[in-house]
């Protein structure tokens, strides 16, 4: 299923939670004058329509990317139409009538990220050819710089 589409469902049928109907997203869009304040209003409308409220940071990053979408097309209709709400409604009523599709967001559940691979070893542990490639930047700084980091370090430690 795709996370932005056109579903349609009759008016007697019940609305599935994740869909916000196009026309009411064109109306929101349309009451704000500049392209920020359409964006935030699309937003919050959908976290209001969802109960997004207390969502997680990648979640409110996916939702801000689909807003920002949503205004972008519903820009290129509005232009299509010659920036006449009558045109517009008119032209596109078969699209309007449709719905978004947020179902992605609905199910983005938190995960908690693991290391993907082989558990590194503690340096001290490491070969010379794994110590080699692990301080291959720190060659490039200069021994003053070296020499206070160091200091920093055991300082931090207690030493």
């Amino acid at each position: 299923m795709r996370s932005l589409g056109i579903v349609e469902y009759s008016d007697h049928m019940k609305v599935p939670s994740g869909l916000i109907r196009r026309g009411k997203l064109l109306e929101v869009w349309h009451n704000k004058p500049d392209k920020e304040n359409r964006i935030d209003a699309i937003d919050a409308y959908i976290v209001q329509k969802l109960k997004l409220h207390d969502c997680t940071e990648p979640v409110k990053d996916i939702l801000r990317k689909k807003s920002e979408n949503i205004c972008k097309q519903m820009r290129q209709k509005w232009q299509k139409s010659h920036s006449s709400m009558y045109n517009l409604g008119h032209k596109y009523s078969q699209c309007l009538d449709g719905y978004f599709i947020f179902d992605d967001i609905m199910t983005h559940m938190p995960t908690t990220a693991k290391a993907v691979g082989k558990p590194a070893k503690r340096f001290s542990e490491s070969s010379d050819v794994t110590k080699r490639r692990r301080i291959h930047t720190l060659l490039e700084k200069s021994a003053e710089e070296l020499s206070f980091a160091t200091q920093v370090t055991l300082r931090a430690q207690g030493l």
